[in-house]
């Protein structure tokens, strides 16, 4: 993972982007019941019906700053 200072501000160089349709093993859940994967410690959650320790194929639709969000292909 890339890091650095722009602005002042430290970066992240993030995983992913949107529109990647890519392949994560769901670790747990989270409160609001979406599958949470990560990559490289970045935090994805799976919107959709997600069993732990199961890999799927999403689709990111977001990216912020500290997660990122995705849905079920």
């Amino acid at each position: 993972m890339r890091r650095g200072f722009e602005g002042g501000r430290r970066f992240f160089q993030k995983p992913v982007k949107i529109g990647d349709e890519i392949e994560v093993k769901v670790e747990g859940h989270g409160k609001n019941g979406d599958g949470v994967a990560k990559i490289d410690g970045y935090v994805i959650f799976i919107k959709g019906d997600t069993e732990e320790g199961k890999s799927y194929k999403v689709k990111v639709e977001t990216v912020g700053r500290k997660f990122a969000t995705a849905t079920l292909m």
